[in-house]
């Protein structure tokens, strides 16, 4: 149907031209004869103006043609050019966020941390299914954030902080030791019937837990020392203690023991701490000051290299200082 139209306006078109072709042809023949030239001429001069009008119009309509050619020409380019721009937008977004990807994954590859997790991280998260219950999702978000956390805090600031004590670190860490563990353990005797109290819960199932672990870290080749600090010297006697103290050596612990004053003497700061392959340190923040009970409300992984030097210096002058279990003095 359309072709048709564009027939019939063809057609019309030329009718047109061709009816004005001849009207300006004749009225320039009548013209020119009343000038009384010769015919030939006459008849010369009014093809010459008909053919004139005929090219003239052919101009017209070819240059409101190509004007209105060049207007579509205009819409297409400015529509491509909005097509090229958004296209471009997105290529560029989509380029920049795989370019971020491969810039992490290359530095993964180079950081000493085991790319392989990470990526095994992500597509565990990526395979979490839509259906699966809220709490589920909040669960997995809340411990990916915490890891998350922990990463941040130990590169920005070299120090990590948990609210209370964080057994999890203790065993992490003692699993994963290539070389020497350093420990200290306060014990008093201020039970409310007189028995042990002590910074680590030894009778628990978890505590046992974490004693088998460094009896595997010495079984690898690792080096394992606890200094025990005591409120006096005579709880070395106690039943209690000497059955802790056995506990560590068939766990294939050295044990030391050094009291409260001796400590003050040789001017060390107590504080309850786990040095790990001389490479980092986790201080215990206790809940009350030393005598009045257990409990931790602060744990902290450090691992700033002049700190952990200064906790090891501090440990070696302490364990040189404390005396072999098997010799307490009163």
């Amino acid at each position: 149907m359309a072709a048709g139209r564009v027939k019939r306006s063809a057609g019309k078109s030329i009718v047109t031209k061709i009816a004005i072709t001849c009207a300006t042809g004749g009225t320039a023949y009548v013209l020119t004869n009343l000038l009384k030239p010769k015919d030939v001429w006459v008849l010369v001069l009014a093809v010459f103006i008909g053919g004139a009008a005929l090219v003239v119009q052919f101009l017209v309509e070819f240059a409101g043609k190509m004007e209105h050619v060049e207007q579509k020409l205009s819409a297409v380019e400015l529509a491509e050019s909005q097509r090229y721009t958004t296209t471009h937008a997105m290529l560029r977004a989509e380029l920049a966020t795989h370019s971020e990807a491969t810039v992490l994954l290359g530095r993964l590859a180079t950081s000493g941390v085991l790319h392989q997790d990470v990526l095994h991280l992500a597509q565990h998260a990526a395979n979490v299914e839509p259906t699966q219950p809220d709490l589920v999702k909040r669960f997995m978000c809340t411990e990916i954030a915490k890891t998350a956390a922990l990463l941040r805090d130990l590169t920005a600031s070299e120090e990590a902080v948990y609210d209370g004590d964080d057994w999890q670190w203790s065993l992490t860490l003692v699993e994963t030791i290539a070389s020497s563990l350093d420990a200290t353990t306060y014990v008093s005797a201020n039970g409310p019937n007189g028995e042990l109290a002590g910074d680590d819960l030894w009778g628990s199932e978890l505590a046992q837990r974490y004693l088998r672990m460094q009896a595997g870290a010495v079984q690898r080749g690792a080096k394992v020392r606890r200094l025990f600090l005591l409120d006096s010297l005579k709880l070395a006697k106690g039943t209690a203690l000497r059955r802790e103290l056995r506990q560590q050596r068939a766990a294939g612990v050295s044990v030391r023991l050094i009291d409260l004053p001796s400590l003050a003497r040789i001017g060390a700061p107590f504080t309850p701490m786990v040095i790990f392959d001389r490479s980092l340190v986790v201080e215990f923040t206790p809940a009350r000051v030393p005598g009045a009970g257990l409990g931790f409300v602060k744990s902290s992984l450090i691992t700033r290299v002049p700190h952990v030097r200064m906790r090891s210096t501090q440990f070696e002058e302490v364990w040189a200082a404390g005396l072999p279990d098997s010799e307490p003095k009163t």
